[in-house]
């Protein structure tokens, strides 16, 4: 009952954090929030840390503020603001208003056609027929949808057809498995969909594909009209206008939804490391010190008879180790906003999990198995449970243990006695 009432509560600040950050659609900082919603920043930020990793929150790279993300927008008037619908909206408008035809932008949600925007002419006089923000339709009856499934692998088309029943929603719907096979070859051959009373009878529409730079779909967007009022003549020269228009909206899309970004913290991370190492393994390798430690570390008996200051290399040791783990810390920081007395605790014991992954003594195991661990740990928070992947985790770095004791590119040192 406690545990319940506890859900709640924390289920409670998230809703009023979400409530406040509607009021700011182009973003807040975490101390504003903070004052705004009375909650201090650490709890606020975890709540928004979890809000992210669910992409109801989105957090912007350059100045670090919070604002609703897309999962939220979808059921939410501020779907405009989504930056796809920004940059579409005007080339949807001139298409609409050059042919008097409703036009409308739709994306893939759970095996539908979402509709994520919609606009009519501007013209007073003009027959208005469009699909509402949030309208969903079945993939293999809507003009959107067959851009959609035209863009699948083979094996995904395969499972989707195994999984969804084509219930036939008019007379004019394809309910024959091959028949629609074939017209989705069609879609994607020529650049369009033809959705000729299918979903609803007297309606047809025609649907063109919106791709980022790395030529995945982002969105489909269409146009919708009376089929009785539809000159099938002039389907060449509306469709490639349609086309034209989708092709300008992949153009003028920002870099964030046309390519992967890496934060200015991540590369900086990545290069700070990859100096290290390298840095590491040189002064290991090729200085007097460096070698002094490794002799120490293998037989401290035997460096001190070699003439080796034991004491001093050891400190030496120490001091280099503090070092690296105040660098460490910094780039944490710069990372995480909020710094707590247990900040650094969890990742403390994750680069110790990542030096015996990799390999005690071993530099580039140590750097390999950091790596590992965060991808295991993505995975594992993408496609399992966030709140099980330190379980995950763990549980890899034992199986590796088990099976390779000495680490993936250490080396087995019998102990001496």
């Amino acid at each position: 009952m406690a545990e319940t009432v506890k859900n709640i509560a924390v289920l409670e600040k998230a809703l009023h954090i979400m409530e406040f950050l509607l009021a700011y659609p182009k973003g807040v900082q975490l101390n504003e929030i903070s004052i705004g919603v009375g909650l201090n920043k650490s709890t606020v930020y975890r709540i928004l840390h979890t809000l992210r990793l669910h992409n109801y929150v989105i957090q912007d790279e350059k100045d670090s503020s919070y604002s609703l993300g897309n999962r939220f927008l979808l059921y939410s008037p501020f779907i405009q603001s989504l930056s796809i619908n920004n940059v579409a909206l005007p080339f949807m408008q001139e298409f609409s208003d050059r042919y008097d035809f409703s036009t409308s932008l739709a994306t893939l949600d759970k095996d539908t056609s979402l509709t994520l925007s919609s606009v009519n002419p501007t013209r007073p006089s003009s027959i208005r027929i469009s699909a509402e923000v949030g309208f969903r339709c079945p993939l293999y009856c809507c003009a959107s949808g067959k851009v959609i499934l035209s863009t699948f692998s083979p094996q995904a088309l395969d499972e989707y057809l195994d999984s969804h029943h084509l219930t036939p929603l008019t007379e004019h719907t394809i309910t024959n498995v091959l028949a629609l096979r074939k017209d989705l070859a069609l879609t994607a051959q020529r650049g369009y969909s033809i959705e000729y009373r299918e979903n609803e009878n007297e309606i047809i529409s025609i649907g063109v594909p919106i791709y980022n730079s790395n030529g995945e779909l982002l969105a489909a967007m269409t146009f919708i009209t009376l089929a009785s009022l539809f000159d099938m003549e002039t389907l060449p020269e509306i469709s490639g206008a349609l086309i034209k228009q989708a092709s300008k909206v992949s153009s003028a899309l920002p870099e964030f939804l046309a390519k992967f970004n890496v934060s200015a913290v991540s590369l900086v991370t990545i290069v700070a490391c990859l100096v290290i190492m390298a840095g590491l393994m040189f002064f290991t390798g090729k200085t007097k010190m460096g070698k002094a430690m490794r002799a120490v570390s293998e037989d401290k008996a035997a460096a001190q008879l070699m003439g080796i200051n034991v004491n001093r290399t050891i400190s030496m040791t120490f001091a280099i180790g503090s070092a690296l783990a105040a660098i460490a810390g910094v780039l944490l920081c710069s990372y995480s906003p909020v710094l707590q007395p247990t900040t650094g605790a969890m990742p403390g014991i994750k680069a110790f999990d990542a030096a015996v992954f990799g390999g005690i003594g071993s530099i580039p195991g140590a750097f390999v198995g950091g790596i590992l661990i965060g991808i295991i740990e993505a995975m594992a928070q993408a496609y399992i449970s966030t709140s099980l992947a330190n379980s995950i985790v763990f549980g890899v770095l034992i199986i590796v243990l088990l099976v390779k004791p000495a680490g993936l590119l250490g080396k087995y040192v019998p102990e001496k006695v």
